[in-house]
């Protein structure tokens, strides 16, 4: 499957969430509150970022969710990352030509 991609834009490995947004792209506040618990207990807005995007949501008592990462996630996502190096690896040497509106691959080849 090729997925569409801004000609201007730049390839990011691991997907980062902005502060004041949540999984999937939606708009996600962060209270005074988590704020201050993150200082406290030593928890950086990057830990909370990967958290968000590779835990496992648990319905909790009311209107919420808490995202866990576990280490069976965290197994699975270093495997995927293993892979992704291998693939980038793999891909080194090698182009993929396309026509200026990025609507269609023209060939791909193997450079010298």
């Amino acid at each position: 499957m090729w997925r569409e991609h801004d000609a201007g834009a730049s390839m990011t490995i691991i997907p980062r969430i902005d502060p004041e947004v949540g999984k999937g792209g939606k708009r996600m506040k962060v209270s005074n509150h988590a704020n201050k618990r993150s200082q406290q207990r030593g928890i950086p807005k990057d830990y909370i970022d990967l958290i968000l995007e590779y835990g496992t949501p648990v319905r909790r008592q009311g209107d919420t969710l808490e995202y866990r990462l576990h280490k069976k996630d965290r197994d699975r996502l270093v495997k995927h990352l293993k892979q992704l190096i291998n693939s980038i690896d793999k891909c080194t040497n090698k182009a993929v030509l396309v026509d200026s509106d990025m609507k269609e691959i023209v060939t791909v080849y193997n450079l010298m």
